[in-house]
């Protein structure tokens, strides 16, 4: 084809449009990067390397999830240090009743009472060995990172938990 022919299409062109559209298209692609970013990192809950926080009570670290997704199975750990007792109470909250069903632990609590405080859980545990609790929790409802107290034989423990939709 001769350069005449090409010089005759009627082309429609819009160079500040064409910018503009470029601009929008790169900004949506940092805004897709940084959305998958925060899901590698774990800040969209399961799994990732901020997906989960420590707390300590006395003689114990509990180990949850940062950021929980609603009703989706969670794990909450509990490393006991070695202790002369032979049996550890487990304090959960009315307030982390309303937020989270216990579905089971591991391993069965012993005994299980309910006061006003919340629902006491004992476990047997062997004199001056490491114990390992883990809590099998789902949250019932969404909330904005809120504080959940949890007493471990008598020394409290806070988790701070974002429960996303």
């Amino acid at each position: 084809m001769s350069k005449a022919a090409h010089s005759s299409l009627e082309v429609n062109d819009d160079p500040s449009f064409q910018r503009r559209f470029w601009i929008a298209e790169r900004i949506s692609w940092l805004v897709f990067l940084a959305v998958v970013g925060a899901a590698m990192l774990g800040l969209t809950g399961m799994g990732g390397p901020l997906s989960r926080a420590q707390a300590e009570a006395a003689a114990a670290n509990v180990d949850y999830p940062r950021i929980a997704r609603w009703q989706t199975n969670e794990q909450i750990r509990i490393h006991l240090a070695p202790s002369s007792q032979s049996e550890t109470e487990l304090v959960l909250s009315q307030d982390f009743l309303t937020f989270f069903e216990l579905r089971h632990t591991t391993p069965m609590p012993s005994r299980t009472s309910t006061t006003a405080a919340g629902v006491t859980l004992g476990f047997d545990r062997a004199p001056n060995e490491e114990a390992e609790l883990v809590l099998h929790v789902r949250p019932k409802k969404t909330s904005w990172m809120k504080r959940h107290p949890l007493t471990i034989d008598e020394s409290a423990a806070t988790l701070a938990i974002l429960v996303m939709p």
